[in-house]
């Protein structure tokens, strides 16, 4: 879940991030490092999600945009609903949803910009991310309990 600078975990623990030090900041969530078939990036003003299919970029003024990376001329989308071949992007009230037929999904709830992703077991072993790593580096430094 990501929320400002606050963050759960894949296993479920919580953390405070510092935050970004300017809008080109970019942090990278979470990412298939096996096959690429997702990556979850946080910047100061929106969610961005790369999937095998298409690129969403979620504003935190609710603006959704979208491109088809299969298309052979680039594609852009700013309405929702949309349907790219293995991805889709609907809007169900506040929330903006998401889903991905490889077992990957995001549900951003826009009146707070509170996102959170699930991902299949069958990634165990295939994802990272930065924070998964920071924090393996201060529980091996000693920094946090």
């Amino acid at each position: 879940m990501i929320f400002g600078k606050h963050f759960y975990t894949f296993d479920k623990r919580y953390f405070q991030f510092p935050g970004m030090k300017g809008p080109e900041c970019e942090y990278l969530v979470a990412r298939d490092f096996k096959d690429g078939n997702f990556t979850v990036i946080s910047a100061s003003e929106s969610l961005i999600i790369t999937t095998n299919d298409a690129v969403v970029k979620i504003y935190r003024d609710g603006r959704v945009k979208m491109e088809d990376l299969l298309s052979i001329e680039a594609k852009l989308f700013e309405e929702l609903p949309v349907q790219f071949k293995n991805t889709t992007v609907v809007r169900d009230g506040p929330y903006i949803n998401l889903t991905n037929d490889f077992g990957f999904s995001v549900e951003c709830d826009m009146e707070h910009f509170v996102c959170s992703h699930v991902v299949s077991g069958f990634y165990h072993n295939r994802t990272a991310g930065t924070y998964s790593e920071l924090f393996l580096l201060l529980d091996l430094a000693g920094i946090r309990s």
